[in-house]
């Protein structure tokens, strides 16, 4: 009984959240795991300059797909606007571009181990720029070589710009915690529902972060914090 009654919630959840994996953008559809690889893993740099997007968030979505199924992450950089403080063009780069600063590196009195460098100069990029007749966004620039070593399929779920949890998954996750199931078992069926650790998107470290933060706005507004607001006014 209490398996069915998880399930119709879930399925009353997922009607009301827009699945963030879902892209159609030029000649490709990116909704499935399965065909978004196949598509992005021969996509030609030709291939890429045709493309054509509605929204900005369209272009970055389309970017990070790119870099997970090549294996790193990415980063916004540089923002354009015209007169009339309207966008007109963003830019995204590899996560390892650029160096770190001198003063970090030839730093004589530090105290502390330095961390390890984690910008190599990498000049991979991607920018699109408004085109104003039709108000599509096209691609303006990208660079897909790297200077570094890329990472394997298996371990793209701990690079930042990766680890993300979409709303559909959040819904999830709060059904079942609303029902009774413990984080750890929580986790243990996203996984499962995935396909394994590679496809979740997320670490259980982020999962705890999102319980946390839904504890913490329930919280919020418990019977102590009233009782708190209420004694703060009576001063």
């Amino acid at each position: 009984m209490k398996e069915k009654t998880i399930k119709r919630e879930l399925e009353v959840k997922k009607e009301d959240v827009v699945n963030d994996d879902a892209y159609t953008g030029g000649t490709y559809h990116l909704g499935g795991n399965g065909l978004k690889e196949k598509v992005l893993k021969g996509i030609l740099d030709e291939e890429v300059y045709k493309l054509q997007f509605d929204c900005i968030d369209e272009a970055e979505t389309f970017y990070n797909m790119l870099a997970k199924v090549a294996g790193f992450s990415i980063r916004k950089d540089d923002l354009k606007r015209d007169k009339n403080e309207d966008i007109i063009s963003r830019k995204w780069v590899c996560s390892r571009e650029e160096q770190r600063a001198t003063k970090f590196i030839e730093n004589d009195k530090r105290q502390r181990e330095p961390r390890s460098l984690t910008r190599v100069g990498c000049e991979a990029a991607f920018r699109i720029g408004l085109n104003r007749k039709d108000g599509k966004w096209i691609v303006k620039e990208f660079i897909g070589e790297h200077n570094h070593n890329l990472v394997n399929a298996i371990n793209t779920q701990f690079i930042r710009s990766h680890r993300t949890i979409s709303n559909l998954d959040k819904a999830q996750v709060d059904v079942l915690r609303k029902v009774g199931v413990k984080t750890t078992q929580i986790m243990d069926y996203m996984v499962k529902q995935s396909g394994g650790h590679q496809h979740v998107g997320f670490t259980q470290k982020d999962m705890y972060n999102h319980v946390d933060a839904m504890r913490r706005i329930e919280i919020k507004d418990g019977d102590a914090e009233v009782v708190l607001a209420y004694l703060c006014g009576k001063v």
